[in-house]
This record gives structure tokens, C-alpha cells and sequence, in this order.
């Protein structure tokens, strides 16, 4: 079992909303990863959030998007996340360090380690992490 999580941000870093997924009977972390992402590309298409910057850890995914010829074995995967993203007005996908995205990791990874296997979106940041989405709004916007 693992953990999602994705978190939208205004232009100045401002949390809007927040959602976090288990996901059971994955066969390794790399299915995981993907089906995270699927997941957060549907989920923005969903809540109707037409422009969207999508940062991540996992680089292979990253690059089977943005280099598919790079990546000729995933090319079922990348048409598959492609077709979900052409719901989306605008999009660009990147990766980025989990100390930039500490947020998002931290309630992925309350899926695992306390154990809170429901779904659910929220608005804005969650209360025990509110002092951290704060502080990293201040830095993104200097």
C-alpha cells in the first residue's frame, strides 16, 4: 500500500486545495507513481483547474511525457497520462525535489505511516501542516 498526495497552489504559493489517496495492490512503486499521477491529472481536470504546473520526485515519469521518444517502453503510459492531461487547458509537468514539495509528501505519507487510508479533498493547507505550507508560501514569493 502507498500513499498520494497532490496539493494546488495559487500564483503566490497560497494553498487552495489539498486531496491524499491510498492506493492498494501496486505492484512496485513505480505503478504506484504512475497511478498517482493519473490520478492527480484526473482529479485537476475534475476540480476544473485549467492551468496547472505538475511537480514531482519520480524523473522517469517526467521524461516518458516530455521525451517520449526517450522513453520508447513507457510509450502505452505516456499516450495514456497525455490523454488525461488534453482535458486540461494549459499544463507543464517537471520534476522537483522532495524538499521543495515537502507538504505534499508529508500528507502522502500519512497514508503509511499513521495509517489514514480515506481519500478526500480539502480546501486549503491541513491544520497540522499549516505552519509549513505558510512558510514555504513566504519563501515562493520573494
Amino acid at each position: 500500500m502507498r500513499g498520494a498526495a497532490w496539493v494546488v497552489r495559487d500564483l503566490k504559493g497560497k494553498v487552495m486545495m489539498h486531496s491524499r489517496r491510498a492506493f492498494f495492490n501496486t505492484g512496485s512503486k513505480w505503478e504506484a507513481t504512475f497511478k498517482a499521477l493519473m490520478w492527480t491529472v484526473d482529479s485537476m481536470a475534475s476540480h476544473k483547474v485549467n492551468r496547472v504546473i505538475i511537480a514531482m520526485e519520480d524523473k522517469s515519469l517526467v521524461g516518458m511525457i516530455v521525451r517520449p521518444k526517450a522513453w520508447p517502453n513507457f510509450r502505452f503510459e505516456a499516450l495514456e497520462v497525455l490523454k488525461c492531461l488534453s482535458k486540461i487547458e494549459w499544463w507543464r509537468i517537471g520534476g522537483e525535489k522532495r524538499c521543495t514539495n515537502r507538504g505534499a509528501f508529508l500528507i502522502a505519507q500519512s497514508v503509511t505511516k499513521g495509517r489514514r487510508y480515506h481519500s478526500y479533498v480539502a480546501q486549503g493547507s491541513p491544520s497540522w501542516l499549516h505552519a509549513l505550507f505558510e512558510s514555504e508560501e513566504i519563501r515562493s514569493s520573494v
